[in-house]
């Protein structure tokens, strides 16, 4: 309605609980196309093949700046505040907070000064020199820090740092983690080959976690 012209797709990942719903509003709506659980990959061709973007306050906007499109963004859950905050203040997106905002939204950020200023934007903060700046960050971190592997004697530090209030808060997945699901998770890591899992420890004893994992796209 806002735009009846335009194509539209829509994205829904794994952990949304609406797909039937969604499937019977858009039957009859024909500019309007579903795609569900895609890819990095997949995500990227999408927002290299539409000229805009809206998305929540999530790290699905990362994705989106990294590519360059125009993006307008809402927080949709407790745990987006400081991005939606940083997305706003930055210049990176233009940001909403009613669903009634979006037709003016669309608009603004269709003006050429304005999308040239935010894709300018965007393209300071996703230049291409990410993996230096991990690099020299890590390389930085192992200055005060002591990194050792992860064992599976690590499991019950883990186990209770996961559960962590203010973790599960901030968590994609809210809800407390058993224990048997812990180990399996655990398990699956340890025995990826695409996956590495060090404990950063000070002076007092572990104070993190860091995993890197080499995904496909």
């Amino acid at each position: 309605e806002l735009v009846p012209e335009a194509k539209i797709t829509l994205v829904s990942g794994s952990a949304y609980t609406g797909q039937k719903e969604l499937g019977a509003f858009l039957v009859d709506k024909k500019n309007i196309f579903h795609q569900a659980n895609l890819t990095a990959y997949g995500m990227a061709e999408l927002f290299r093949t539409h000229g805009l973007a809206i998305t929540s306050a999530s790290t699905v906007a990362y994705e989106a700046c990294s590519c360059k499109i125009p993006l307008i963004v809402r927080q949709t859950a407790d745990n987006q505040e400081e991005l939606f905050r940083f997305l706003k203040k930055s210049g990176m997106a233009h940001s909403i907070q009613y669903l009634d905002e979006l037709k003016d939204a669309i608009v603004k950020v269709n003006n050429e000064l304005a999308m040239d200023k935010m894709l300018e934007i965007q393209s300071r903060y996703f230049d291409g020199r990410t993996n230096d700046r991990l690099a020299n960050l890590f390389k930085s971190l192992a200055d005060e820090f002591n990194f050792r592997s992860f064992g599976v004697h690590d499991s019950e530090l883990i186990f209770t740092w996961a559960n962590d209030s203010v973790t599960r808060m901030n968590s994609y997945h809210t809800t407390v983690i058993s224990w048997e699901a812990h180990e399996k998770w655990m398990g699956e890591k340890l025995a990826d080959p695409n996956c590495r899992l060090w404990l950063a420890e000070d002076i007092t004893g572990p104070i993190g976690m860091t995993r890197v994992e080499k995904v496909a796209l």
